[in-house]
């Protein structure tokens, strides 16, 4: 796991995130030296969790009080 400020990130995110993508070697984050953040690249074939599942399938059909 590569470990890197929230600064560095802001400056190189796009490049990291490819980085990531092919590598598949995860990120830490910190910030203040604590950790804040782990960023993994989501494993081949994994399904995306069942909340995605349901975004945009709501409609609301009157105004609510």
């Amino acid at each position: 796991m590569k470990t890197l400020t929230a600064t560095d990130l802001k400056v190189r995110c796009l490049a990291l995130f490819d980085e990531l993508a092919e590598t598949g070697v995860g990120l830490l984050i910190t910030k203040r030296a604590r950790p804040v953040a782990r960023v993994y690249s989501p494993a081949a074939g994994e399904e995306d969790p069942p909340q995605f599942t349901l975004a945009d399938s709501v409609e609301c059909l009157s105004e609510m009080i």
